[in-house]
């Protein structure tokens, strides 16, 4: 398994609308990829970031 790991700095008021338009735009297109495992999404208040974790059942399938 891979994992990748994203971090994105988003101000707190903006947080849900980053996390909404990642989810129809990447989330939904990443679902149609062979490898593609699934996707977490936290936030970190103290550094104002977003942070995804994607896991790829392969790294050639990355």
């Amino acid at each position: 398994m891979v994992i990748e790991w994203l971090k994105f700095k988003v101000p707190q008021e903006k947080w849900e609308q980053f996390i909404q338009r990642d989810q129809e735009v990447w989330t939904e297109g990443l679902k149609s990829w062979d490898g593609f495992l699934g996707k977490e999404i936290w936030v970190d208040p103290v550094e104002n970031e977003v942070v995804m974790l994607i896991r790829w059942e392969t790294r050639e399938k990355w």
